[in-house]
């Protein structure tokens, strides 16, 4: 079965740049702009992982993040932010982040967490 990740943010930096290669590897996407967007797909498919970019997001990721592990589902999630927001990163953590990448990110590496905390999700079903 597919692996499935839910790409959250504000403009389409994921969906035109991290979408094609995850893609590639087989992932099954789905994408949102705002917290209700996200809370309906969490709520309508079986999501593995959400990819959220905090650094443009901000304030309304840290919500994305506490609702997606209040919703029941057991989601893992990978936050991206930059280096000024490192508050944000620690807070989304706290909250059960799987993984925090800071901008630039080498893509290699966070398609190997991704896939981990897919596995991860997989493996806890």
């Amino acid at each position: 079965m597919k692996s499935s990740a839910l790409l959250i943010d504000s403009g389409s930096f994921f969906e035109q740049n991290l979408g094609q290669r995850l893609r590639r590897e087989g992932f099954q996407l789905f994408f949102a702009q705002r917290l209700n967007d996200a809370v309906r797909i969490i709520d309508q498919k079986n999501i593995d992982v959400a990819l959220l970019d905090l650094s443009g997001l901000k304030m309304e990721g840290i919500r994305i993040v506490k609702a997606i592990k209040n919703s029941g589902n057991p989601v893992e999630i990978i936050t991206v932010n930059s280096a000024d927001q490192l508050s944000l990163s620690i807070e989304a953590m706290k909250l059960g982040a799987f993984d925090d990448f800071l901008i630039p990110i080498e893509i290699n590496p966070l398609l190997d967490r991704i896939k981990a905390a897919a596995d991860r999700k997989k493996s806890c079903d």
